[in-house]
């Protein structure tokens, strides 16, 4: 029995808003590093949300399985081109009289982003036991800890 409701087409409509923001963006100037990396984040927000989507309009367990690396990897390379947003953001519109500890910081903080990345995509806790809840929703429960 497929349950289609206001909610997952609500999720697979923001996700398409998501991409035409970041699209828009992108047409502003498509040679700019930081417009690349911000249409390729959204692009995988919408990815996400698509496979969030897909999950939502099943209730086979083993595709909804099949389906949640899709969607957890997505938003770690999502994760990811976030992380180097915000570094071409902060290149571009930092004062150029921007102190060496400064940038050092900058380049800290974007070499700790693949360990970030690592941390969700395989956390101690494990990605938890998908379960269909009482609402006819899917749900994680995680082990305790």
């Amino acid at each position: 029995m497929q349950i289609y409701d206001f909610e997952s087409w609500f999720t697979l409509l923001t996700g398409f808003a998501i991409f035409i923001m970041g699209l828009r963006i992108f047409w502003l100037d498509s040679s700019n590093k930081m417009y690349q990396a911000f249409m390729l984040s959204t692009f995988l927000l919408f990815v996400q949300n698509f496979f969030f989507f897909l999950m939502e309009q099943t209730q086979i367990l083993s595709d909804v399985i099949s389906l949640r690396p899709w969607q957890e990897n997505s938003w770690n390379l999502a994760s990811f081109f976030i992380c180097l947003l915000m570094w071409f953001y902060a290149k571009q519109f930092i004062p150029r009289a921007m102190k060496s500890w400064e940038k050092q910081w900058l380049k800290f903080a974007l070499f700790l982003t693949p360990f970030f990345i690592l941390l969700q995509a395989f956390p101690s806790f494990g990605h938890g036991q998908l379960i269909l809840a009482s609402e006819q929703k899917w749900s994680i429960l995680l082990s305790n800890l």
